[in-house]
């Protein structure tokens, strides 16, 4: 059989293991590392695979984003603050091409959009209230802009007034954040982007971002969600907390547990609304058949999909 990682780092016998014959489903960009066993025995060297996804869709408040495997994109529905990178000013009702070179990826807020081109770079256009273009300004742009600062974007997520970046730096993913931080690096706003070491220097590698109202989640390579900003009466820290005061240090997104919560882990994938927020947590690597879908936050409209009842849903 193998022992493969995903993450960057060469396997050992102690990792998971993958039959003969038996295929590993991918669904995300990664790096696969992998190594032959026989018995407590390595027999092989260390093959390495990147797997690249193409194409993707985001959606924030009345609008939607598509962009497809050539890097052209498309966006429709709601274009305030001309955010959809369009040609036109108005909503559209179809997806419609954007003015926007090739790019990878895409993430959307109410306010304003930000890209990745197929150079690694950033781009953004929209509301800059705040600052999330992280160029210096809090001027507003109708037309897409570049911010040259990044050239080796991992991955971006648009929260309320704030853009996120994973960014390769020496081999490391760090992040970065411009725009309304609310407790990010423990200053309110800034409209240059700012290494967030709080998360940075936390152990194991940053994996995924997503960002909220007020919030921000980080998935770490060990599987376990870390989070900041101010709680509110949703509770979409994940930890229980409902004050409205501003955290500052990052926590662990928990689970309940008998009265004594504990971590999530084994998470694999994380998303984020204006007040909830999403976790695939996946407890065997090589089955994407243990897959399980948690949620957090504002369950007012029941967008945490588990059929409670309740409004407010504090722990995952």
């Amino acid at each position: 059989c193998g022992h493969l990682d995903t993450y960057g780092v060469n396997p050992t016998l102690t990792d998971p293991s993958l039959p003969n014959g038996v295929e590993l489903y991918v669904d995300t960009n990664m790096e696969i590392r992998a190594i032959a066993s026989k018995g407590d025995e390595i027999v092989s060297g260390v093959t390495t695979a990147n797997y690249q996804i193409f194409g993707k869709i985001d959606a924030a408040a009345y609008s939607a984003f598509l962009v497809a495997p050539d890097g052209t994109s498309f966006g429709w529905g709601n274009n305030n603050y001309r955010k959809l990178g369009l040609a036109v000013s108005q909503s559209v009702d179809k997806p419609t091409q954007t003015i926007l070179p090739k790019i990878t990826d895409a993430s959307l807020d109410y306010y304003f959009s930000i890209f990745v081109d197929q150079s690694g770079e950033l781009w953004a256009v929209g509301d800059n209230q705040y600052g999330p273009f992280g160029l210096d300004n809090t001027v507003d742009q109708d037309v897409p802009i570049q911010n040259p600062i990044f050239n080796d974007i991992l991955q971006i997520d648009a929260g309320s007034h704030e853009a996120l970046v994973l960014d390769e730096v020496s081999g490391d993913a760090v992040l970065y954040a411009a725009g309304q931080l609310t407790g990010a690096n423990g200053v309110y706003s800034s409209d240059v982007f700012l290494a967030l070491n709080e998360f940075n220097n936390l152990t194991g590698d940053n994996v995924a971002v997503a960002g909220g109202d007020g919030f921000r989640l980080l998935l770490k390579d060990n599987g376990v969600v870390w989070a900041t900003g101010r709680p509110t009466s949703y509770g979409v820290l994940g930890n229980g907390d409902t004050s409205s005061t501003i955290v500052y240090t990052p926590v662990q997104v928990q689970i309940e547990n008998g009265g004594s919560p504990i971590p999530l882990d084994d998470v694999v994938m994380i998303d984020a609304g204006s007040t909830h927020s999403l976790a695939i947590v996946q407890t065997n690597p090589s089955d994407p058949s243990t897959r399980t879908a948690w949620a957090w936050g504002s369950n007012y409209y029941g967008q945490c999909g588990d059929g409670r009842s309740e409004t407010v849903a504090t722990l995952p």
